[in-house]
Order: C-alpha cells, then structure tokens, then sequence
C-alpha cells in the first residue's frame, strides 16, 4: 500500500525546471568575462530560484539550503505563487554550474516544489 501511495504522490507533483544548456552556460560566462569584466575563477554571488504555491514548503526548503551555506535573500508572493531566492558566493565553471542546476531540480522534484527556477549572477559583495 505504501507503495503505491508513494507512486501516486510522485504522479502528482508536476515539477518544471528552467532547463539551462551547458552550451547556453558557456556563452554566459564569455558574456560575464568580457562584457562586465568579472574573474570568473573568483568567487561571485549566484542566486538560485524555486517557486511554488506553497510557502511553507519553500520555508522548508530555505532552511534545509540554510545548513549547506546558502542564504536566503527573499521569500515574496508574486500574487499567484512564491518565489524563494537564495544565494551563495562561490566559484562555478559552467561544468559546475551546470551540475549546480541538474542538483537543484533534482531537489525540488524529490521536495515537490513546483519549479526550480535557475539562477542569476552578480558581483562580489564588498568586506
């Protein structure tokens, strides 16, 4: 019976990710180094975004990203679902960021949430 139970719920959590080509990834790190003249072998501040209808999921989801050094920046309800960006300043090579992606829609297909919804870029943070 549990197994079934399980099936049925995995069935109904449609998870969509912002499925991002590694080619895609590449050509944003030639833009980033030559356009906004970035080290990108130092650290940045990438954010990453999950959106669904349920707050108390992402609530959930920001705290378990909490314990492995992400932080939150915003949980805002854009008057249909919420959005949870969290951010994290690390190194990625478009290899790494890639595989960052592939684990981050794993993750929210394993927690039910409705979208990983891909990342976005900046600079450093000044000390």
């Amino acid at each position: 019976m549990a197994l079934s139970l399980t099936s049925a719920l995995a069935e109904e959590c449609e998870t969509r990710n912002n499925n991002i080509s590694l080619e895609k990834i590449q050509g944003m790190f030639g833009q980033i180094k030559n356009q906004a003249k970035w080290d990108m072998s130092a650290p940045l501040v990438w954010g990453y975004f999950f959106v669904d209808p349920s707050q108390s999921k992402l609530s959930e989801l920001s705290n378990y990203l909490g314990t492995n050094g992400y932080n939150m920046v915003e949980l805002f309800f854009n008057g249909k679902s919420f959005t949870l960006h969290v951010e994290k300043s690390e190194v990625h090579t478009p290899e790494s960021l890639n595989q960052r992606n592939t684990d981050f829609s794993a993750l929210a297909k394993q927690r039910c949430i409705r979208s990983y919804d891909g990342f976005d870029v900046g600079a450093p943070k000044k000390s």
